[in-house]
Formats: C-alpha cells, sequence, structure tokens
C-alpha cells in the first residue's frame, strides 16, 4: 500500500511501514465548531503520532505512512449528518487493511463508531495487527495530562476538548464569536437508543467556553504519546 503523495520513482516495500488512516465524521458541532470537526481532529491526531514515529527510528526501524481521512462514519446518533451503516464501515476497512501489509491503526475520533472494537478484536484473533484509537481510556488519560477542567463523560461533544483541539490545530475553522454556554447533562439514558437529539439541539454537550488552544496543544501531545506506547506494544506482539 502506497500512500498517494508517494512518487512511483520513490516505492520501497521491504518492510511494511505502520499505517494510520483517520476516520472523522460529517455532524453537526455547535454553532461554533464546523461539521468536519471529527475528520480535522483524526487528522491532527494522526499526524502527531507519526512525527512520534519518525522521530522514534530506534523503536519502529518500519516507519509510517499517513493516509488522506474518511470523512464520514456511523453518524446515526445526530441529525443532519451524513453515515454509513456499521456493516459498510466494516467493508471499508477491511478491504484497506487487506492491502496493508503492516500494522494498520485506525486513529478514530468520532464516538458513535462503536464497531470498530468488534472490528478490531474479531480481526487481531488471525494476527495481531489492529488497532483503533483514540479509545475511551485513552481519552480519559491524555485529558488528565493536559489540564482539561470537565469531568470525562459530562464533556462529550463540541465541548472543552474539542474546541481546545481545533483552537491548536485549525484555529481558522472555530468562529469564536459563536461560542456558546455551556450544556452538560451528565444522565442520558436514552442516549444509546435515540440518539442525541433529545439532548441538544445543536450538537454541544459540554463547555466549549473552557477550550483554550494550550489545552488542546497538551491534549494532542498526550494522545501521540499513549498511541505510541500502544504500537509499540503492537509492533512487539506482530514480530
Amino acid at each position: 500500500m502506497i500512500p498517494p503523495e508517494t512518487p512511483s520513482t520513490g516505492v520501497k516495500l521491504n518492510h511494511p511501514p505502520i499505517t494510520l488512516l483517520p476516520l472523522g465524521s460529517h455532524e453537526y458541532h455547535g454553532p461554533h465548531l464546523p461539521m468536519q470537526t471529527d475528520t480535522l481532529i483524526a487528522s491532527s491526531v494522526a499526524a502527531a503520532i507519526a512525527q512520534g514515529i519518525q522521530a522514534d527510528s530506534a523503536r519502529f526501524p518500519m516507519g509510517v505512512q499517513v493516509f488522506p481521512a474518511i470523512p464520514f462514519s456511523c453518524s446515526h446518533e445526530h441529525a443532519d449528518s451524513v453515515s454509513l451503516l456499521p456493516d459498510t464501515l466494516v467493508a471499508v476497512l477491511d478491504d484497506f487493511a487487506a492491502q496493508a501489509r503492516g500494522i494498520v491503526a485506525v486513529v478514530n475520533c468520532h464516538g458513535g463508531n462503536h464497531v470498530l472494537e468488534n472490528w478490531v478484536l474479531s480481526r487481531n484473533r488471525d494476527r495481531f495487527r489492529h488497532l483503533w484509537f483514540p479509545r475511551p481510556v485513552n481519552w480519559r488519560r491524555a485529558c488528565e495530562r493536559s489540564g482539561i477542567a470537565s469531568e470525562w463523560g459530562e464533556d462529550v461533544h463540541a465541548g472543552e476538548i474539542e474546541t481546545s483541539l481545533l483552537l491548536h490545530a485549525a484555529p481558522g475553522e472555530v468562529r469564536a464569536d459563536r461560542l456558546p454556554e455551556e450544556h452538560v447533562l451528565r444522565d442520558r439514558p436514552l442516549q444509546g437508543i435515540s440518539g442525541m437529539t433529545q439532548y441538544t439541539r445543536d450538537g454541544v454537550l459540554g463547555r466549549p467556553r473552557l477550550g483554550t488552544a494550550a489545552k488542546g496543544e497538551a491534549l494532542l501531545k498526550a494522545l501521540a504519546a499513549l498511541a505510541l506506547e500502544e504500537i509499540d506494544l503492537l509492533v512487539r506482539k506482530s514480530s
């Protein structure tokens, strides 16, 4: 598998590199963030991970390749979104992974892609080379390391976390003059059945006004560091 920016004369596949595939979504993120928020964040996280891999050739001599993000996935919990059925997303990921000879890490930054856990666990039964990141445990640890004030589970969409990440990674995409008031609902018993529309009108569940570029930078670094730990483990287990 060869990334699109690679010239045909420079192709070398003797040692399959680590493959990073960002996975985003197309869904509303309040009045202050774009529909492509998850895609922008996934691409930024993947780029930070790739930078860490390239800087540590001792642990990762195989190198890394980063592919363009898939801009939509399973967003059925949101209104006015573009969604793939879970079976469709799995088929796309299977086709992609089948063409990668080495480790495949799906850098997913849309919380509604619950099918990823099943996909990775089932595919790793035959060969331990698939990863999806960041998972909830990774988000929680990264938030603890980066000064995020909100508790995990209450800042779930277009709040402090995502606003901070875009203020750092893509500040031109943030409409600072439209930052909404906080909207926090800890108890959302029907979210997994009927979606988020009954809990938020504009896609905000969190505290966007607490977001800062400094928090976003720290969060991105923390996520990349956690990813390198897991990729290192995957490299050793798959060798």
